[in-house]
């Protein structure tokens, strides 16, 4: 990894990264990291596992043939984060950790954008104290209403 968070490049100009993917245990996050590792970069996984389980780290491993570097940790507490980016120099960070429950972000909505909101917030701070610069925001999203268009515009 380059000072300015720019990877690495091979001998055949291919640059390999290292990438933190936050949420990495959870369904999109890990297949994400699957498709990284067999890309050829390097994957740090960091996940709270209040929606995935540590079982799912093993699998990966055993998918990837390799270890792979896993931090659990709340990304709303900045302290921690913070200290997960002095531990882990990565040069770009996927960024899955969020809730994601339709009806439970309906009946607590504060507690969605607080947790969704924060956890971007730390990461996004943490990333601009170490000099990273490439960010990849992921949100599923379900639309509901009467519509019953299937395409829809934005």
């Amino acid at each position: 990894m380059s000072a300015a968070g720019n990877g690495r490049r091979r001998d055949d100009g291919v640059v390999i990264l290292r990438v933190l993917v936050t949420g990495g245990a959870g369904y999109i996050g890990s297949h994400t990291a699957l498709q990284l590792l067999a890309a050829g970069h390097q994957v740090v996984i960091a996940d709270d596992f209040s929606n995935a389980k540590p079982s799912v780290i093993a699998r990966l491993e055993e998918l990837a043939g390799q270890p792979i570097p896993v931090h659990r940790v709340d990304l709303t507490d900045r302290a921690a984060t913070a200290a997960l980016f002095a531990a882990e120099p990565v040069d770009a960070v996927i960024h899955f950790a969020g809730f994601k429950a339709v009806g439970e972000s309906v009946a607590q909505p504060l507690d969605y954008y607080e947790n969704n909101l924060d956890t971007t917030f730390s990461v996004l701070r943490a990333m601009a104290a170490h000099g990273v610069r490439k960010f990849v925001f992921s949100s599923s999203a379900t639309v509901y209403g009467e519509n019953p268009t299937l395409q829809r515009t934005e």
